[in-house]
């Protein structure tokens, strides 16, 4: 694909900023282990609190002004209150289909239904809650939990707190759901509401989606908050056509061939910035999706591990030729030596600097970079599309449902889960398509990104609309890793976080580092009997 197509630029948004305002912030709430504190949204917004899987501590607060899906906000220096004065609307858009499911309440109850959920935007939230209590005549609150939120929500679940729904992620789900603190989806919807509801969830989503919440004995334990391709390509435009490079990377070889031309060229000095920061969910998630990529594999089942959880990865196979090319380009230097100790706001921030030509980053955040609030080359961050293989892997969170079946609250519990994770009382995928307006965040459900009201939005900022065409490809094929659906898989994710720094750095042989991950990836799945 040539990437000559001027002419069909959003022109408005071809602007260059004069300084990087901001460093963004994901995933803070796991960063510190054990600062446990649950901040409940009654009135007020926390400002600065860390976001897990999409947040933004440095991102400006909002005040919402209205609650129609095009919602009008203004940013404010401090601490705000989530204001509505408007009369809650969904859509203008009429549902496809009649919807038929979720009930409004004859009374309101006393007893509040809770959710629990990471510091990411919680002033939408909780205007989100406000008009589900609106359209039910429902009773329910918002807590933002800010520290170790997997800890504490397990913290939480042992020790019988009431949570009714709470997000939470594919390997985490799966702990949860062995623990018996989620429900199964599979089971609880048919009986309340029928097969055909539970048929029309599932067919709406992609199929990564819905295999990536699907549990091993093929239970549906979470419906979609947010769903991101994570390591998919995007490039700096200015850098790339300076360096006189007209064709996108179709691989990555063909990457990495491109990096060291743009170095040749004298562009930069450091053209690749790869996904080796220091978060749990950094380094050793660059080397699942590359894998995954290289080998054109939908799951990682034939390049990583099997079916039953056995590695089949070897320093002969793909696996570990990736690690060698990753210590060719640390010993050329094409990427900078801090990344490796890099937070992801540090990461962001970087990239936004505008020095760097390619970076594997989220899909979401191809807004980010075309914002001149966080980025020197808005305007000119482009998306790679999909050639010979993926790019990324399936990166989501999503609403479990925890109350349990025998208590009184829990169809309301359930509706709570269907409102939030995929229809209003009017058959309309009313958050999902409020999520992808106001920050990018894609929905695991098609229909998302064919709506005219989420198209026109993306145009606003998206310098090249060809790119939505681009993202729904990627969101189509991209892998996601089957061994998220192992209980030890965590703990093997450390250990990799550990050592592929030093097959990367050259301070340890490739082989070596990929026959040690072997076999801690055979000794956890022994002792765990999975």
């Amino acid at each position: 694909m040539s990437m000559s197509g001027k002419r069909q630029k959003n022109e408005k948004k071809d602007q260059v900023p004069n300084l990087l305002n901001k460093k963004l912030n994901r995933r803070e709430a796991l960063s510190t282990a054990g600062k446990v504190a649950v901040g409940v949204v009654v009135s007020g917004v926390v400002a600065g609190v860390g976001g897990y899987l999409v947040g933004s501590a440095a991102a400006p607060e909002k005040t919402v002004v209205s609650t129609v899906l095009s919602t009008v906000t203004k940013t404010v220096p401090t601490t705000v209150t989530v204001t509505a004065t408007a009369p809650a609307t969904t859509t203008t858009t009429p549902p496809k289909f009649t919807y038929k499911y979720i009930e409004r309440l004859p009374e309101k109850p006393e007893r509040k239904l809770i959710m629990n959920g990471w510091g990411y935007r919680p002033d939408i939230v909780k205007e989100n809650i406000r008009i589900f209590c609106e359209q039910l005549n429902e009773n329910a609150e918002y807590e933002v939990i800010s520290g170790d939120y997997p800890a504490i929500m397990e913290s939480k679940f042992l020790a019988g707190a009431k949570v009714d729904v709470c997000y939470g992620n594919p390997f985490h789900g799966v702990r949860w759901y062995t623990r018996g603190f989620v429900r199964s989806l599979t089971k609880v919807i048919p009986e309340y509401f029928g097969e055909d509801l539970l048929k029309k969830i599932l067919d709406d989503m992609y199929p990564s989606v819905r295999a990536g919440w699907t549990t091993v004995d093929g239970q549906l334990i979470a419906l979609p908050y947010f769903t991101s391709a994570r390591g998919n390509i995007l490039y700096n435009e200015l850098l790339t056509e300076k360096a006189g490079i007209d064709e996108v990377p179709s691989s990555w070889w063909d990457l990495y061939e491109k990096v060291e031309l743009v170095k040749k060229k004298g562009v930069s000095e450091t053209p690749f910035l790869p996904h080796w920061f220091k978060e749990w969910f950094g380094i050793a998630w660059g080397f699942l999706f590359e894998v995954m990529n290289r080998t054109k594999s939908p799951d990682g089942k034939d390049c990583l591990f099997d079916e039953d959880f056995n590695p089949v990865f070897g320093p002969d196979t793909e696996a570990g030729k990736v690690l060698k090319d990753w210590a060719s380009l640390w010993e050329k230097g094409l990427v900078p030596k801090g990344v490796l100790t890099m937070t992801e706001a540090d990461y962001l921030a970087a990239f936004g600097t505008g020095v760097y030509a390619y970076s594997p980053q989220q899909t979401y955040d191809l807004k980010t970079f075309n914002d001149p609030a966080h980025s020197k080359f808005a305007g000119h961050c482009r998306l790679v599309p999909v050639k010979e293989h993926s790019w990324g892997l399936l990166d989501m969170g999503g609403y479990h449902l925890c109350t349990p079946e025998d208590d009184p609250d829990f169809k309301r519990a359930l509706q709570l889960e269907l409102w939030y994770g995929y229809r209003d009382i009017n058959g309309v995928i009313y958050v999902a398509k409020k999520w992808a307006i106001e920050t990018a965040l894609n929905s695991g459900y098609r229909e998302i990104l064919e709506d005219p009201e989420v198209i026109a939005s993306y145009n606003e900022w998206m310098p090249y609309p060809e790119e939505l065409e681009y993202e729904k490809k990627i969101m189509e094929v991209v892998p996601f890793p089957w061994i998220w659906k192992a209980p030890w898989y965590l703990d093997w994710q450390t250990k990799a976080n550990d050592l592929l720094p030093l097959a990367a750095t050259g301070q340890r042989k490739p082989e070596d580092v990929i026959k040690e991950l072997y076999d801690y990836a055979k000794k956890l799945k022994a002792e765990s009997g999975s």
